[in-house]
């Protein structure tokens, strides 16, 4: 799946204000040790930079637009690799459940933080419409479920 479009955020006219865009999972079934099936609202990727967001500069209208493109099967395959690169430096053992992202699960979280870090506002954003995976493609089919019968 592929997300593509433009986040629309009205805020504070604040000196040093920063947007950001965060990339979560509504539900993630991943049953582990913790006996929790369902984890709900599973940050998967920072959208803009995860440290410093984009810079908040607000138009004559109050807003700030700023256009996101995003694929889900870079964010998974990013992740994994993270996973790997933590267990390797000796981060303990990681399991690799449910990392696979589900296109009818995800949303956005955008959010405004001061030069301190406090957040000034937050929202959340149903994208209109993920582009869902060629079901041909097999992104979702080792999920309970897989892509058969989404059309």
């Amino acid at each position: 799946g592929q997300l593509d479009g433009t986040v629309k955020v009205t805020g504070p006219e604040t000196f040093g204000l920063e947007l950001h865009v965060v990339l979560v999972e509504k539900g993630v079934l991943a049953p582990g040790k913790s006996k929790v099936v369902v984890h709900r609202m599973v940050a998967r990727a920072a959208l803009l930079d995860p440290k410093q967001g984009a810079p908040f500069t607000a138009g004559e209208d109050g807003s700030m637009q700023k256009k996101i493109k995003a694929s889900l099967a870079d964010i998974t395959a990013a992740n994994k690799a993270w996973l790997e690169k933590l267990s390797a430096e000796g981060g303990g053992g990681v399991t690799p459940l449910s990392m696979e992202i589900d296109p009818e699960q995800v949303m956005l979280v955008a959010y405004l933080r001061d030069w301190q870090g406090n957040v000034l506002q937050a929202a959340r954003l149903d994208p209109d419409g993920v582009k869902k995976p060629n079901p041909d493609d097999d992104l979702l089919g080792d999920r309970p479920g897989g892509t058969e019968g989404d059309e």
